[in-house]
Order: structure tokens, then C-alpha cells, then sequence
């Protein structure tokens, strides 16, 4: 009888291993920008990317971390805002440039950007948020800071139920910038 206890205990926790290892975890940890004043909070270690985009007539540098939790991605971009180019035509265009990519068409209709005002470092800031309910569901967040414009971004699939993606955990990404 003992010795059935102690295989039932041991088939037990192997179980609960296994299935730990199976759920994905948020490992929280700051991310900056080489020389930005800006710090991010993302939920795993990113990867970096870059890519030269035209605007306009001038080509600029889009940089990119992303990490993935599950089925989750997160990231947070940057853009040197075009000489001459209005903050929030370039914004808009972003917006545009983003729905394309998840949707593959440059309508807008069912999704409309939201003035909204947060902190960072205790400073009001102005932005845009989106959000996308396709066959990826998408959180979108734009501001400026300085010369930079940013973008924050989810992308979920709308059919997974491997991460619970509620309220607080977007709000700890979106809302904890220093």
C-alpha cells in the first residue's frame, strides 16, 4: 500500500512538471532602446530587427524587439519622425501600414483610433490605441516622445485559449513606460 502511495505521489509530480512546463510564463523584464531615455516593461527576452523604410522622400529607420509568450507576441517599435512630416500624418500612415500587414486590406472602417492620455515618468502624454478583432486580434498604441514615434503592439490569436491576455497583463505592457 505504501509503495502505490509513493508511485501515485510520483506519477502526480511528474504530471504538474510537465504541465508547468507547458503553460507559458511571463518573465517581466526592462528593455531600452540603446540611447533612448525610454524604458519599456516586456513579458520576455526580445529579439531586435531593423528595417529602412521610405517616407516620403526620406528613408528612416524602423527598429523592432518582439518576444513571444505562447501564441502571444509582443513589441514595441520606433521610428525617427521625417523632417517635415506632421506627427500625426506619420501616425496615421503607421496605423494604415499596420492594418495592411494583419489584415491585408487598407480599410479602416471597423477600427478606429482612440485619443488617449497616459503617463510616462509622470508626464501626460497623448496617443493613439487600436484595436483589431480578426483572425489575430491586435492592441495597438502610438505615441511620440522627443523625435521618436512609437508603437506598442499585441498580437493574439483569436482563437487561443493558451494565455488568459486580460486587462492586467496588457495594461502592465501597455502602461510601464519610465
Amino acid at each position: 500500500m505504501q509503495m502505490y502511495k509513493a508511485q501515485s505521489l510520483k506519477k502526480y509530480f511528474f504530471i504538474l512538471v510537465f504541465l508547468s512546463s507547458c503553460a507559458p510564463s511571463f518573465n517581466w523584464r526592462e528593455f531600452k532602446f540603446g540611447d533612448d531615455e525610454l524604458t519599456f516593461l516586456i513579458p520576455c527576452k526580445p529579439e531586435q530587427a531593423s528595417k529602412e523604410v521610405m517616407i516620403e522622400d526620406q528613408k528612416e529607420l524602423l527598429v523592432m524587439v518582439a518576444c513571444n509568450v505562447g501564441a502571444v507576441n509582443f513589441t514595441i517599435s520606433r521610428l525617427q519622425n521625417p523632417k517635415g512630416v506632421d506627427v500625426e500624418q506619420m501616425i496615421e500612415l503607421w496605423q494604415k501600414a499596420s492594418l495592411f500587414a494583419l489584415t491585408g486590406s487598407d480599410k479602416m472602417a471597423d477600427t478606429i483610433p482612440s485619443k488617449i492620455q497616459f503617463k510616462i515618468s509622470k508626464n501626460e502624454v497623448w496617443g493613439q490605441e487600436m484595436n483589431s478583432n480578426k483572425s489575430t486580434k491586435a492592441y495597438w498604441r502610438w505615441f511620440k516622445q522627443g523625435t521618436w514615434i512609437y508603437q506598442l503592439g499585441i498580437y493574439e490569436p483569436k482563437d487561443s485559449n493558451k494565455v488568459d491576455l486580460n486587462k492586467d497583463l496588457k495594461n502592465m505592457f501597455f502602461d510601464s513606460i519610465q
